[in-house]
């Protein structure tokens, strides 16, 4: 990616040199952030229902305005926080009608935690972004070495996760498991035994997903945090308007309303 659109490879040497000498464990904690989101998201899950999860991850839209106003000194006007209010509200409608078949949560003091763990795992999705974006923005600073130091520290968690759940596993005795630290080998197959049995599918769907890390900065530079808002309930809106198309069927009331708010709001933010 260096290569292709950040100057040639002339340029590639001199951006993982200043990545591993411009202050790298600047960045480490918001790939710490995005780790922690991940176990949130299971744990959350694991006690309040899919659609439950979808509407209070939306809370995310709050956190992110409410941040771009305090560190990024964001000046909202009236109606770009409407345009913000419809999208939260189009957003809700459009995911309750996709997930309308979900099943139902566990209720009591479970379903109160697993909302708990939504809501803060959104939390730790703003709160990085947005001071990801404050840093991408300060004068001086080299978007393509600020990735890559991105992309080592997310390798770096993930590995680290890697083995502390397989000496974990040796710990608790269970079948076929290896200690990590007995032997150079045992190391290997803990760090990259999750790549086995991976098909080409796969790949070329983790090949898609990497280009998030490209994508996603840009936006962050150039566009702002509270464009970024806007990815995943547009995605969400034209893969069932496509799907409505091919299959030649009518979206639910609810799905139109919410497709309207959301295409209403994209039209008159920072209009």
């Amino acid at each position: 990616a260096i290569c292709a659109f950040a100057g040639g490879p002339s340029r590639l040497i001199p951006t993982v040199k200043r990545a591993y000498s411009d202050t790298p464990f600047k960045i480490a904690w918001i790939a710490g952030a995005y780790a922690a989101q991940n176990v949130l998201y299971f744990a959350a899950l694991g006690r309040i229902s899919a659609a439950s999860y979808q509407v209070l991850s939306q809370s995310k839209m709050v956190f992110t305005a409410i941040l771009a106003v305090t560190m990024l000194k964001e000046k909202l006007r009236k109606r770009d926080v409407a345009a913000l209010v419809c999208l939260l509200g189009g957003s809700t409608l459009v995911q309750l009608s996709e997930m309308a078949g979900a099943g139902a949560g566990k209720g009591g003091a479970e379903a109160l935690l697993g909302g708990g763990f939504a809501v803060l795992g959104a939390l730790l999705s703003a709160v990085p972004n947005v001071w990801y974006e404050k840093l991408l923005k300060t004068p001086g600073e080299d978007e393509w070495a600020r990735n890559v130091q991105v992309t080592v520290w997310i390798f770096s968690w993930i590995a680290l996760s890697q083995l502390w759940t397989a000496a974990s596993a040796v710990r608790a005795g269970l079948a076929g498991a290896v200690d990590p630290f007995a032997s150079l080998p045992n190391f290997g197959r803990a760090l990259f035994g999750s790549f086995e049995g991976l098909t080409p599918a796969v790949w070329l769907v983790v090949a898609l997903k990497s280009l998030n890390g490209i994508l996603i900065p840009a936006t962050l530079k150039y566009a702002g945090n509270l464009v970024y808002l806007y990815a995943k309930p547009t995605s969400i809106v034209m893969t069932a308007l496509a799907s409505a198309v091919y299959s030649s069927t009518v979206p639910p009331a609810s799905f139109c309303a919410g497709a309207a708010l959301v295409i209403w709001s994209m039209a008159n933010i920072k209009k």
